[in-house]
């Protein structure tokens, strides 16, 4: 099938084929209408259930202005589209994931009608009919869940809304020439590069595209370029101004590639990532929310599996080489496919998890133009025959194409309706993944966390606590046989065995094991003092608590366990001395903090002292009735009436 070059006229008018828009319409509501009653689910907090997000419409200088994410560890990215966005939603429905998942179809949808706005004026020497059958093909992929169905994954919608918008009006300003398409065409692309970086393929694709079907003359192609370059450099600059102090801890298991780069590797991972990209695209069962090591193995170039992926790509590629200059749809549907993929490949740069679904979104745009030229040429079929049968007689007309494509959009269609169901929530989510992707090292911690979770819901039936924390176990414990070095999973056994079991002994080996895997985290120090301390073994306990401490002077937590743990050892100074440090550098200033500090003065018999703090303690908690009747004792006894009469009002205005 051979695309004839054409002269752009106006862009066609939605109005003018709103029936097609509607049936669009309709079939998104029927394949993912059921994700809408879905919760939060994975990674949400980054861009929609977090502190910043719930600020509202007046967090968005802030979200402008900022990384889009940043943890004690890490402090990277800029996507600040999509969190505006659950901001502004935040203002309008508060917390509401339901409306926030409405909100995400009908963001589907729209990219769906001007994909098939751009097809129609891209592809204006054929028939309506091969558009329209690869944006069908493109709604129904179920590739697409983990875009639609995850919040967090807004940012691919909004993105590829931008590229497709930028990629029409640059098809504009290619054939009429006029300069407002020009800016048009720049201001989509920055629409869709605030939303998420995966829009500067588009700075490759645009471009090819225009070319390869001849739609752009010599001037306005240098341009068309001259603009792209322009918008990349200013991208750069303003993102290296938000992005200083840019920090990413990337795991060895969410890509071994971090940390071996030898190129080998790199070159025979990128042939491997290309046949499973593929294979997702063909066949997308099973889906899984995360792949990473060991779901996805590390070969080299000796392995077989990559030999064969090298072979069928190389060949592949010589078959696009070869029949370029034909302009054919079939070699334009695997070039884009390839062009679009490219930057996944952990060639370039590794890839977090390795390969991931949402890689994929704009491939399988590629994917879909190839599968509809093959029906038709499989079914014997051209689309010039069919320029004025844009309607229901096509497919009444082509029954042994039609059957095909309606098997194709079934077993979509069930894939879809499934998958939406496994997003509904973390928990949901995790469970169906394990058993997909069991090797998983990463996936498997995400489980097990998602199970603790679970075991604290107080709706939970108390005779199902036990075999939910006995799953968590042989989840966290098999994620450690695949890659034994995991403190957080380490960590998580502990307080699964202190907390549920109270094997206290049993946790001191994990919390121990953890440590030496990283010796930076407080946390890992206080769980496992408190483990010690409920065997009585203060000395221990003391040494962790302390340990937590010197490592975070800021951690509250362990301020009282150690005061606590002090006064057991007779050494009632050092409590003091501990809780008083804790008061003065801000780590430790609340009620209870106060009230521990004048019992431990009054027990050095400096009651001066002790009733001072009582006196912040019941600054921050007035309810303390009998503290307060303690206080004015004591003021009463020293003759300060006035002190002892404002007490007195706080008791009275109980």
């Amino acid at each position: 099938m051979k695309i004839k070059a054409a002269e752009s006229g106006q862009v066609a008018g939605i109005i003018s084929g709103y029936k097609t828009y509607v049936l669009f319409f309709v079939l998104i509501l029927a394949l993912y209408g059921n994700s809408i009653k879905n919760e939060y689910c994975l990674d949400d907090e980054m861009v929609v259930n977090n502190d910043i997000s719930k600020k509202g419409i007046k967090a968005i200088p802030e979200i402008f202005t900022t990384h889009y994410y940043s943890d004690p560890k890490n402090n990277y990215g800029y996507r600040p589209l999509a969190k505006a966005s659950f901001a502004l939603e935040y203002s309008l429905f508060r917390t509401n994931p339901h409306i926030s998942h409405f909100i995400n179809l009908l963001l589907y949808w729209g990219g769906c009608c001007l994909l098939m706005l751009l097809l129609k004026n891209l592809f204006k020497s054929v028939s309506d009919i091969i558009p329209f059958i690869v944006v069908l093909l493109f709604i129904f992929h179920p590739l697409h869940t983990e875009v639609v169905s995850s919040l967090k994954n807004r940012e691919v919608l909004l993105s590829f809304i931008g590229s497709i918008s930028a990629f029409i009006f640059f098809l504009e300003f290619a054939g009429n020439r006029k300069w407002k398409y020009l800016f048009l065409g720049m201001m989509a692309l920055v629409f869709a590069a605030l939303a998420k970086e995966d829009s500067l393929i588009y700075f490759i694709i645009i471009p090819f595209t225009l070319i390869y079907f001849k739609r752009i003359a010599k001037a306005e192609l240098i341009r068309l370029l001259g603009g792209l370059f322009f918008l990349i450099l200013l991208s750069q600059f303003f993102q290296s101004i938000v992005q200083s102090g840019f920090k990413h801890e990337v795991l060895f298991y969410e890509n071994p590639l971090f940390t071996d780069h030898s190129f080998a590797h790199r070159i025979s991972m990128g042939f491997y990532s290309l046949a499973r990209y593929t294979k997702l695209l063909i066949v997308p069962y099973p889906l899984v929310s995360y792949y990473g090591y060991n779901a996805v193995p590390v070969l080299d170039l000796h392995d077989w599996r990559v030999c064969v992926s090298a072979l069928v790509f190389i060949g592949l590629s010589g078959y696009c080489f070869f029949y370029f200059r034909k302009r054919s749809l079939l070699v334009f549907g695997v070039l884009f496919m390839l062009i679009s993929i490219s930057v996944f490949l952990n060639i370039v740069t590794p890839v977090a998890g390795i390969i991931a679904e949402r890689h994929a979104f704009n491939c399988s745009l590629g994917f879909c133009i190839v599968i509809t030229v093959l029906l038709f040429k499989v079914f014997r079929m051209e689309s010039e025959d069919f320029e004025n049968q844009f309607n229901i007689r096509f497919f009444k007309a082509n029954r042994l194409f039609t059957f095909a494509l309606g098997t194709i959009l079934l077993f979509y269609s069930g894939l879809v309706i499934s998958r939406n169901t496994e997003w509904k929530n973390l928990y949901t989510l995790t469970q169906a993944d394990i058993q997909a992707a069991p090797n998983s090292v990463q996936l498997s911690r995400l489980a097990g966390d998602a199970i603790m979770k679970k075991w604290n819901d107080p709706k939970i039936n108390p005779g199902e606590r036990d075999s939910i924390m006995k799953n968590a176990i042989n989840i966290y414990k098999n994620s450690l046989r695949i890659y034994p070095d995991q403190p957080t999973v380490l960590n998580n056994l502990g307080i699964i065995y202190s907390w549920a079991y109270k094997d206290y002994n049993e946790a001191i080996t994990y919390f121990k094991q953890a440590i030496k895997a990283d010796s930076s985290a407080a946390d890992y120090y206080q769980n496992a003092g408190c483990a010690y301390t409920a065997l009585n073994r203060q000395k221990e306990a003391l040494i962790c608590y302390t340990k937590a401490i010197s490592l975070d002077s800021m951690y509250t937590k362990a301020y009282t366990p150690a005061s606590d743990t002090y006064l057991v050892l007779n050494r009632l100074d050092d409590a003091l001395q501990l809780n008083l440090a804790g008061i003065r550098n801000g780590a430790n200033r609340t009620y209870n903090a106060y009230l521990v500090a004048g019992d431990l003065y009054l027990l050095r018999k400096d009651t001066a002292n002790a009733v001072a703090n009582y006196g912040l303690a019941v600054a921050l908690n007035h309810q303390n009735v009998e503290l307060c009747r303690k206080i004015i004792a004591y003021y009463e006894h020293r003759g300060d009436t006035e002190k002892a009469r404002f007490y007195e009002k706080l008791i009275s205005a109980q």
